[in-house]
């Protein structure tokens, strides 16, 4: 099942899951209606089109784009900062110099460069898009995992013997995902707006 089909865009033509209209759909008796005021939640526009049909319509490659882009770029990010917050000295100090390295260049021109030489698709736009934006991510990521790594809970698992990912993955990680839920609670919105560019 397709992003935009759940949440209720469907294909063009067919009546959608979530909503009793098309964005195609004209009911004549019902132009001009205003929000609220009948089966239209939105209302509808001079033709008597379901004005909020029509915006998930035009927004359905956005925001499947935007949500897929947060989703990489947290996983790119959740990896280096964990990775970055845990060790120390040869592996840690080169990926927080990179992810600061990478703070510095700005998002949009970067996009723009690199989007010039790549073949235009939604893939390599969500992929640009997830390559630009998870240093915000590895940088909370690794700020929690550097104060969570001295408690006592992961000391514990060290004195048993677990090994670095295993406190990694199962003690540490779980215990950082307040910090990263926040960072990104709002990269999707931002990440449909890059696409739009």
């Amino acid at each position: 099942m397709h992003l935009s089909e759940i949440i209720g865009v469907g294909c063009r033509g067919r009546r959608t899951r979530l909503l009793p209209y098309s964005d195609t759909f004209i009911d004549i008796r019902q132009h001009f209606a205003p929000p609220f005021a009948g089966p239209h939640i939105l209302g509808t526009d001079p033709l008597g089109r379901d004005i909020l049909a029509r915006l998930l319509m035009a927004g359905r490659i956005s925001l499947s784009a935007g949500f897929c882009a947060m989703v990489l770029a947290m996983g790119i990010g959740i990896a280096v900062g964990v990775a970055a917050g845990f060790h120390e000295g040869v592996i840690g100090a080169p990926l927080r110099r990179f992810v600061d390295a990478m703070l510095c260049c700005p998002t949009i021109f970067l996009l723009l460069a690199i989007s010039a030489l790549i073949q235009p698709s939604v893939a390599s736009i969500v992929m640009l898009i997830a390559m630009t934006s998870w240093m915000e991510v590895a940088r909370v990521v690794e700020a929690q995992i550097r104060s969570l790594r001295t408690r006592e809970f992961a000391q514990a698992a060290v004195a048993m013997g677990s090994s670095t990912m295993r406190i990694m993955v199962r003690e540490l990680l779980p215990n950082s995902t307040g910090g990263f839920a926040a960072t990104q609670g709002g990269g999707s919105g931002g990440a449909a707006r890059r696409a739009d560019f």
